[in-house]
C-alpha cells in the first residue's frame, strides 16, 4: 500500500486509490466466504450461531475497520457484495 511519511505531523499518508482498492479486496473476499458456504450475497440475517463463514466475514470486517475504512457494516450479513469482483 502506497504511504507516505508527512514530517509536519510526524504520521503516514495512506493513498485514497489504496484504500479503495483495500475496500474492494475485502469486498470480493467476503463473496467468496459467503458463495463457499452457500450464504446470499445480499445483505441477510442470520439466525442462531454464527459459522465459520460468519466469523471470517467479522475479522475481513474489523481489518477494513482497523485500517480506518468504513464499509458500511459491521455485522456479517449486512453488505451486499453481489456486484463485487
Amino acid at each position: 500500500m502506497p504511504t507516505k511519511y508527512h514530517a509536519p505531523t510526524d504520521g503516514f499518508v495512506i493513498d485514497q486509490r489504496a484504500l479503495r482498492g483495500v475496500s474492494m479486496h475485502l469486498r470480493y473476499a467476503i463473496k467468496g466466504v459467503r458463495q463457499q458456504a452457500g450464504l446470499p450475497l445480499t445483505p441477510h440475517k442470520h439466525e442462531g450461531a454464527l459459522e465459520t463463514a460468519q466469523f471470517v466475514e467479522k475479522a475481513l470486517l474489523d481489518v477494513a475497520d482497523e485500517l480506518g475504512i468504513d464499509m458500511g457494516a459491521d455485522r456479517p450479513g449486512q453488505l451486499d457484495v453481489s456486484d463485487a469482483s
